[in-house]
C-alpha cells in the first residue's frame, strides 16, 4: 500500500521497481478521503453544531 509519504517515492524504492518490476504489486491511496474514514465524519458533525463562536468555560 502506497501513499503520498516520501519514503514510498525514495530512490531505494524506484530502484527496486526498476529493477524488480514485476515482483512488487503497488496499491495507491488516495491523498484524502474523509468519506472513508468514520471519525472525520463524527469531528465534521460536531464542528457544524457548535456556535462559531462557542468557547469552553472551564475544562470540565
Amino acid at each position: 500500500m502506497v501513499d503520498g509519504h516520501s519514503a514510498h517515492r525514495s530512490k531505494k524504492v524506484r530502484d527496486r521497481l526498476g529493477t524488480h518490476p514485476d515482483d512488487d504489486e503497488l496499491h495507491f491511496l488516495t491523498p484524502y478521503s474523509p468519506e472513508l474514514n468514520p471519525d472525520e465524519l463524527v469531528n465534521a458533525d460536531l464542528k457544524h453544531s457548535l456556535p462559531k463562536q462557542h468557547q469552553a468555560r472551564d475544562q470540565a
